[in-house]
């Protein structure tokens, strides 16, 4: 840029029209009627170095038919949030660490995913609100969860991302196995039988991809499921699992395994829509000359 102006003003939106590589990520504010010009620049606009916001630049930016990514904000007024009620598409303010149950139901209006991952509690009163959501809520912030929290977020029917989730107990398993919609755990590095067979009443997509092993029973509950399974963790299954995840008709990411026995690859492989990549497959007779 011409300019090492840090905010974007008329000036700098000209310069940006002329040149689209300018990364936007360097303001740190921006003026009302720049951000009413910049708006139909970009299909996704990134403004993460943005740290205030008027409500007038707010409104501006609301008009944005597309992602409006503002992580930089370490905090908004209700006025803003009332302003992004009417944009349409993805908002991500997970530079926020804290939300007012005021400001969270102004949020939850918003007609579109939202991105939280800055959030790293969720009581009930907050979660029942967000819970209202009609998109996507990305809370990969959270490393823990309450089960009444989980409870709560079973009113929402989007996408639901808890990737920063390392454990899971049955009970909080059960809880989110209600949810009606998509979900994220890829954050989990394993999950017990008991919170398998909770899964598999959760009939919609779901993200397990930090799992590098799986127990046989796991294998089964999870095989009976509805909807897309991600376990790209995996590194290799035994046979009785590859039948019990043969009978999933859903989409199967494997893309991690490595390598398996005959018999379990012949297995998987019946699977209708499985995605693996190159799997090492151990024949009897590799075995045996292993031996030797």
């Amino acid at each position: 840029m011409k300019t090492s102006s840090k905010i974007l003003d008329l000036t700098a939106v000209e310069e940006i029209r002329s040149d689209r590589s300018i990364d936007l990520n360097h303001f740190r504010e921006i003026e009302p009627k720049a951000a009413a010009s910049i708006v139909n620049l970009f299909e996704d606009l990134n403004l993460n170095g943005l740290r205030n916001l008027s409500v007038e630049s707010a409104q501006a930016l609301a008009r944005h038919d597309g992602d409006l990514c503002l992580n930089g904000l370490k905090s908004i007024s209700l006025e803003v949030a009332l302003a992004f009620e009417n944009h349409i598409g993805n908002l991500h303010l997970s530079g926020l660490k804290s939300l007012t149950l005021e400001t969270a139901r102004s949020l939850a209006r918003h007609p579109g995913g939202l991105g939280l991952r800055g959030l790293t509690k969720l009581p009930p009163p907050l979660a029942k609100i967000l819970s209202q959501l009609n998109g996507t809520l990305y809370l990969g912030g959270l490393t823990e969860l309450p089960v009444e929290s989980a409870e709560a977020l079973t009113q929402h029917i989007c996408g639901l991302g808890l990737r920063g989730l390392k454990s899971i107990s049955d009970e909080l398993a059960v809880a989110l196995a209600k949810h009606r919609g998509g979900m994220h755990l890829g954050g989990l590095t394993e999950i017990s039988d008991n919170a398998a067979k909770a899964f598999a009443t959760q009939s919609d997509g779901l993200h397990l991809g930090g799992l590098t092993s799986l127990s046989d029973r796991a294998a089964e509950a999870l095989g009976q499921r509805q909807g897309d399974l991600h376990l790209g963790g995996l590194k290799t299954l035994t046979e009785k699992a590859a039948k019990s995840l043969a009978n999933h008709q859903w989409v199967l990411i494997l893309t991690g395994l490595e390598s398996m026995t005959e018999p379990a690859h012949q297995a998987i492989t019946k699977h209708p829509h499985v995605a693996m990549g190159n799997v090492r497959v151990e024949s009897k007779a590799n075995k045996k000359s292993k031996k030797k």
